[in-house]
């Protein structure tokens, strides 16, 4: 049972990026209609949240890089691994082919991509001015037309869960879809997609049937069309209706969790990386069967958590996300002289 956990997990474990790329499709994009501040100042805002914490993460990547030179991934010679950490420092990977440092911060480069886009789109088009069934058209048309570029052979078809989360976006604001998504049944199908979207992921990558694509790349593609839909479906009943499908989401630690998901997700992997260093290095002959596998699990998900938290509060929350407003109250108006209340 453990093995198959373990693949089921290795080749799922990737779709939580997908459905934060479909809830920055969602929230960028409503925020760019709603406001009509310049290019500009909307750039220096995204880039103001996400990277100080990458820049932290990075430094303390370079500085084990030096350290530790064997797990090293800088190329020989100064200058290519000058070009190499600038590369990494411009968020560069994953929209281009380059390894990144962070191996996880290929998907940041999909972020600084789809922010510096789409405001770009939305003003080019003039979108503001649509109806919103036009509009929906223009996206599903851009969805299916780059659908079938990564079929013929395109890259970064992970780009449509953006496009997916735009539509989520637009559906929230129409009444007709309001009051279908807030019925019984728009709840129901929203937890089996919930249910059945990491299962039906896992199949479409691994089952062996001859009306699958053969190629792994083609599989893929695949898979994230249906995130595509799958995703839709839960993020917008969850977003707009009360049901179980929100309670499920608005439970305390996943809200927690949701809440410094990013310092989780640039550190996990380094806390991990060194906890497999340290057992390395103390039991060198130790090779631990799945039962302790398995049951070392939860330490290791605790230290994640640690490190993750200590990120979040030390460097996240202090410079990236913006200050929660103080409250003004109103001022009190100095007493009256007695003299003027008398003659009042």
């Amino acid at each position: 049972m453990s093995p198959a956990i373990g693949a089921f997990l290795e080749k799922v474990g990737h779709t939580g990026v997908d459905l934060f790329f479909v809830l920055s499709g969602y929230l960028i994009y409503g925020a760019i209609l709603k406001h009509r501040g310049g290019y500009a100042p909307f750039m220096r805002r995204r880039i103001r949240r996400i990277y100080p914490t990458f820049a932290v993460m990075f430094a303390i990547y370079l500085a084990l890089s030096a350290f530790l030179p064997g797990e090293s991934k800088l190329p020989p010679g100064r200058g290519a691994a000058a070009l190499y950490v600038l590369e990494n420092a411009l968020l560069l990977p994953g929209m281009l082919p380059i390894t990144p440092i962070i191996t996880v911060a290929w998907s940041l480069s999909y972020e600084v991509f789809y922010y510096a886009f789409i405001p770009l789109l939305v003003g080019l088009f003039a979108l503001r001015r649509w109806n919103p069934g036009p509009r929906v058209l223009f996206f599903l048309a851009i969805a299916a037309a780059f659908a079938v570029y990564c079929f013929l052979g395109g890259q970064h078809v992970r780009l449509l869960l953006f496009v997916s989360g735009i539509l989520v976006y637009e559906a929230s604001q129409s009444q007709a879809i309001l009051k279908i998504s807030r019925g019984r049944g728009a709840q129901a199908v929203a937890l089996v997609a919930l249910a059945i979207f990491l299962p039906v992921s896992f199949e479409v990558l691994t089952l062996d049937a001859s009306w699958l694509p053969s190629a792994l790349g083609g599989r893929y593609r695949l898979q994230a069309c249906w995130l595509f839909a799958a995703l839709f479906t839960v993020v917008l009943v969850a977003f707009v209706a009360e049901g179980p499908v929100r309670s499920i989401f608005s439970v305390a630690p996943l809200r927690w969790l949701g809440n410094m998901s990013y310092s989780y997700y640039l550190m996990h992997g380094l806390t991990l990386k060194a906890l497999g260093l340290l057992i390395a290095r103390a039991l060198p002959s130790w090779h631990p069967g799945p039962a302790v596998h398995w049951a070392f699990m939860p330490v290791a998900l605790a230290a994640t958590m640690v490190t993750s938290a200590v990120l979040f509060c030390e460097v996240e929350k202090r410079f990236s996300l913006a200050p929660k407003p103080t409250a003004v109250l109103p001022r009190v108006p100095p007493p009256i002289p007695a003299a003027a209340a008398e003659a009042a």
